[in-house]
């Protein structure tokens, strides 16, 4: 039976991400258990970033061949606006990704109503790895 076990290689920054956002990347070292006493291991690559939300789509772009295909990108959004509004939400939406870059649209939600998020709006951060 095989089984599966990644072992977090680097994921350090020393720099705030509210500061000067910069970019990161690395690898998650995957190790791959083919029998109790035998695996392969095999690096996954790693990138990270945040950048505040322009109107029309925000777009990250990975360094030259880091991915050789299409990463698996998760989008997390924090809200820059103060007060906060109950009777608003917003949403991420992933509407192009390649191994090159993914940009991001965030919609907002009033009162049922669904319209682009206003630049400045939202903090987006993308984590995207790569396949083995």
């Amino acid at each position: 039976m095989k089984t599966t076990n990644l072992i977090l290689i680097l994921l350090i920054s020393i720099v705030s991400f509210k500061s000067i956002t910069p970019q990161m990347i690395g690898y998650i070292q995957e190790q791959v258990y083919e029998t109790p006493y035998r695996y392969t291991t095999e690096n996954v690559n790693y990138f990270l970033d945040e950048a505040s939300y322009v109107s029309g789509g925000l777009t990250f772009t990975y360094p030259t061949s880091w991915f050789s295909v299409t990463p698996m990108v998760n989008v997390s959004l924090t809200l820059n606006l103060a007060p906060f509004s109950a009777a608003s939400s917003y949403s991420a939406v992933i509407q192009t990704s390649t191994a090159a870059s993914v940009t991001i649209r965030v919609l907002k939600t009033t009162l049922g109503i669904v319209t682009e998020a206003n630049s400045g709006d939202v903090s987006v951060t993308i984590n995207a790895y790569g396949q083995p």
